[in-house]
């Protein structure tokens, strides 16, 4: 049972990240015939699809990345079917209140670094500031040791260590696929864009 729904969520998985799905059905559909009077042959892919549709929303990798985030918990922590079914509608809440308090920290870096900007900096603003961050970090480090303490009763000891491995080393996995993935963009503009076009932004 265990490998059987560990197959489905990879096949989704993969589906998603490369857009299998979407390629599949454009197989299936028949080409006009090139020598036909008003038909044009079909393009080559790369003027099919012009570099912008390259760029994914932030949503949409945000999808993505959830999905392989699902595969490797499956994976790493060897969950059964029905340890996945009660343990990943409580990450998704953990998850959520994460991407608010991270988003909340991001606001405050962000005001910092506008009003050191300023010409004269005004201290009580910064001072408050400061306070702001100081807070939002002890929040999100009582938050991350909750979110290991929902936990309990889902998860075996194991398994929870296993967990606390992979949320410290996933980001970083994460990061290291994304960079892979400008290193691609970089070497699609110098293969198919004009001189003149390959260090603009899409």
């Amino acid at each position: 049972m265990k490998k059987k729904f560990t197959t489905i969520v990879v096949i989704f998985a993969i589906a998603f990240l490369f857009g299998i799905g979407n390629i599949i059905l454009a197989q299936t559909e028949p080409l006009p015939p090139a020598g036909e009077k008003g038909i044009a042959p079909p393009p080559r892919p790369y003027r099919q699809a012009p570099f912008r549709k390259f760029k994914r929303s932030k949503e949409r990798i945000s999808k993505k990345i959830e999905l392989i985030k699902m595969w490797r918990l499956i994976d790493e922590l060897n969950l059964d079917e029905e340890t996945a079914v009660k343990l990943f509608p409580k990450l998704k809440d953990i998850e959520k209140k994460r991407q608010e308090l991270e988003q909340k920290k991001r606001k405050i870096l962000f005001s910092i670094r506008r009003e050191l900007r300023e010409k004269n900096p005004n201290p009580q603003k910064l001072s408050t500031l400061i306070t702001e961050f100081r807070k939002n970090r002890m929040e999100l480090a009582n938050f991350l040791n909750r979110s290991v303490d929902k936990l309990d009763g889902i998860l075996t000891v194991e398994q929870q260590a296993k967990y606390i491995l992979f949320i410290q080393e996933f980001p970083r996995e994460i990061k290291r696929i994304l960079q892979e993935a400008r290193r691609g963009e970089r070497t699609y503009r110098r293969r198919f864009l004009p001189p003149e076009r390959r260090r603009e932004r899409p």
